[in-house]
């Protein structure tokens, strides 16, 4: 949606230059949001159903080990370190090398925390990425060695094996404590998921939504005419075979994934304070609504509110405009992050913005 702006001396330099403690809004909250902007037709995009949700007793699972790195040219754990210590004194012993803790006093090494995660499905001889961090107070992992560490899972059970070079994330200051080694660990024993039972499979949608969910199962009812299907929750679909259905879990379980359709985008912003990337739907819209500051203002509407002078620095955009419009404004104005991020917080708790805003 394009939007109309004007701007009278200063500009957006002088204009926009925002206390927050001024913001004085005024909100139509009334005011009914169209179904569809006017003169803009959002092109529908199709989605899988494998791509939004998954098969029900499909899922991941989480290994973690603690472990030495070596190899670190003195930027590992200091010799006060009493767990790195006594984690170095274990490892000669497991090779019939008896070292007292006391006379340890290198500090190439590093006691770290090794976690990974496990798709479905996997079996032994497979590899799998780890994830390597610091637990003391050594300054750089990167570079170094990781030696053999078992990763279990919560019940106790050791499921991989790692072992490697660790990469560290390098950031500006070229030391890492955290990195990772791709494939560093082998599977030693299977991580197998139970799907499908007698009665036939579920479908478990990764964000709730009942429009999403009843659209999911008429779009299943028209691929499947064979199966009994219901939606159970806003996140959950049954899939029973009928009499005529020919049963198969795998081919099943594949069709079901391989159904489209077009979902709800929830009306959400989404905004990270560190980086300032903003992200929104495209239903997210901003109702009819005044937004006075300093020695400026912005106005959301079509037509000015009725009584209301226009005054220099002021600015309009179209009746209920997109937050993606809302937001190029104020970036262009040279708002800050953290002010765009109180602006729209602010539009939210009056009742003008039509959905919800997350900080990250």
């Amino acid at each position: 949606m394009s939007y109309s702006h004007r701007i009278y001396s200063g500009g957006f330099r002088i204009w926009f230059k925002v206390v927050l403690s001024y913001f004085v809004i005024f909100a139509s909250i009334t005011a009914p949001l169209p179904a569809q902007e006017q003169g803009s037709q959002e092109e529908a995009q199709t989605v899988r159903l494998g791509d939004i949700g998954r098969i029900e007793g499909v899922r991941e699972n989480q290994l973690i080990g603690f472990g030495l790195v070596t190899g670190l040219q003195g930027e590992g754990d200091s010799p006060r370190s009493e767990v790195s210590k006594k984690m170095l004194a274990n490892f000669f012993s497991a090779f019939q090398s008896q070292i007292e803790t006391d006379a340890i006093q290198s500090k190439n090494s590093a006691a770290v925390v090794v976690s990974a995660e496990v798709p479905s499905f996997i079996r032994p001889g497979q590899r799998i990425d780890v994830e390597v961090s610091s637990l003391l107070d050594a300054r750089n992992i990167d570079g170094g060695v990781l030696l053999q560490t078992n990763l279990q899972a919560a019940n106790g059970q050791v499921y991989a094996v790692a072992q490697g070079r660790v990469e560290g994330a390098r950031p500006a200051s070229g030391k890492s404590t955290i990195g990772r080694i791709l494939e560093g660990a082998i599977v030693e024993e299977p991580v197998l998921s139970r799907f499908d039972t007698n009665e036939g499979v579920a479908l478990l949608l990764d964000r709730a939504d009942f429009s999403t969910v009843i659209k999911a199962r008429d779009a299943l009812r028209q691929a499947l005419p064979d199966y009994k299907i219901r939606a159970l929750d806003a996140a959950k679909i049954e899939i029973l075979p009928g009499e005529e259905a020919q049963y198969d879990s795998v081919e099943l379980s594949a069709l079901v994934e391989s159904v489209e359709i077009v979902p709800d985008n929830p009306a959400t912003v989404v905004i990270n304070r560190y980086s300032g990337v903003v992200v929104m739907g495209q239903n997210v819209r901003v109702a009819p609504v005044l937004i006075s500051f300093d020695q400026g203002e912005l106005s959301i509407g079509a037509d000015r509110f009725k009584g209301e002078a226009e005054s220099e620095g002021s600015v309009e955009i179209n009746r209920t405009a997109r937050v993606k419009d809302l937001v190029e404004v104020l970036k262009t104005a040279g708002l800050k992050v953290d002010d765009i991020i109180e602006v729209l917080r602010t539009l939210e708790r009056a009742g003008a913005l039509y959905g919800t805003v997350e900080t990250m």
